[in-house]
C-alpha cells in the first residue's frame, strides 16, 4: 500500500469472508476503490489495499468466462487466494436500465454504443480474496472484496454509488482505452460525462484520483487531473507505466 494513505481495519462485513449472502451493497461500496475501464490491471489492489478494503472494476470488454478464469488462478493477486465467489443475479443488481436515467450529449460526450460489438453481456462477479498465511501483515489486508461488472464504467458507477448513496474512497483511470482502446467517451477530460457523474454523485465525490497512462510526468497529469485534485500526493513509476496519486483540495469527505 501507499506510505501516504491511511491503513485502515478489516471492516466487519468482511469477517465472514463469504459471499454467499446478499452483497452489502453500502457497506461494499462506500470508501472503495472504484476502477472503470480496467481489463485486468491488479495494480490499484496493490498500491490501495489496506486503504481500501473492496474494489469495484468494470469493463466491457471482458466476458464473464474470460474474468473467472483469471481470478481462480493461484496467482490473480500475488500473496492471495480466491476464498469465495459468485455471479449476481438480476434480483440482485440491476443492470439493464442505467442509460435511461443518464443524461448523454452525443456531441460532447459520444456515442455509448460506438463499439456495441466489443461489449459483452452485462454480469456482476464478486469475489473475496484471502491473504496467503505465507505472506505477513505488511503485504496487505487479510481479506479484500472485489465486484467485477462486465459493464461500461459510467454505467456502472450510477447504477451503483449514485444509486446506493455511496462515495468511493479513490477513482482509478489507468491508460482508460480512449480511441484505439474502444472506450466511447474520455475519462479524463472533466467535461464530458465520467467525470460529470462520479463529482454528480449526490453522496458526493472521491477524496483521491489514481492517474495513470502515457502521460509520464507530474505536470503532464496536472493537464488532465479533474479540477479540484490539485494536490499531488505521490508520483512514482510502476511496472505498467507511472501512477499519480490526487487528492481533492476542497474534499468534504475527509473520513473518506
Amino acid at each position: 500500500m501507499l506510505k501516504q494513505l491511511e491503513r485502515k481495519a478489516l471492516p466487519n462485513w468482511l469477517e465472514t469472508g463469504t459471499t454467499d449472502r446478499p452483497p452489502p451493497w453500502h457497506q461494499l461500496l462506500d470508501r472503495s476503490a472504484y476502477y472503470p475501464a480496467c481489463g485486468t490491471d491488479g495494480d490499484p489492489v496493490e498500491y490501495l489495499g489496506g486503504h481500501c478494503h473492496s474494489f469495484v472494476y468494470a469493463d466491457y470488454g471482458y466476458s464473464f468466462e474470460k474474468i473467472s478464469d483469471l481470478l481462480s488462478h493461484e496467482f490473480a493477486f500475488s500473496g492471495y487466494r480466491l476464498q469465495s465467489a459468485r455471479l449476481l443475479d438480476e434480483s440482485e443488481i440491476n443492470l439493464a436500465d442505467t442509460w435511461e436515467t443518464i443524461l448523454i450529449d452525443p456531441r460532447t460526450d459520444g456515442e455509448p454504443y460506438r463499439y456495441r460489438d466489443r461489449q459483452v453481456i452485462p454480469y456482476a462477479y464478486w469475489c473475496i480474496f484471502e491473504r496467503l498465511p505465507s505472506h505477513p501483515d505488511t503485504h496487505g489486508p487479510v481479506r479484500f472484496s472485489l465486484l467485477y461488472l462486465g459493464m461500461d464504467g459510467v454505467a456502472a458507477f450510477h447504477a451503483l454509488y449514485a444509486f446506493h448513496r455511496a462515495v468511493p474512497s479513490v477513482v482509478a483511470i489507468i491508460k482508460p482505452g480512449e480511441g484505439f482502446g474502444w472506450n466511447w467517451t474520455s475519462f479524463f477530460d472533466c467535461k464530458q460525462i465520467f467525470c460529470r457523474t462520479v463529482l454528480g454523485n449526490p453522496a458526493g465525490y472521491p477524496r483521491y484520483l489514481l492517474l495513470g497512462g502515457y502521460q509520464v510526468t507530474p505536470d503532464e497529469q496536472r493537464e488532465i487531473v479533474w479540477p479540484g485534485y490539485e494536490r499531488l500526493v505521490r508520483f512514482r513509476k510502476t511496472s505498467n507505466g507511472y501512477l499519480g496519486l490526487w487528492e481533492s483540495i476542497n474534499s468534504c469527505m475527509l473520513n473518506r
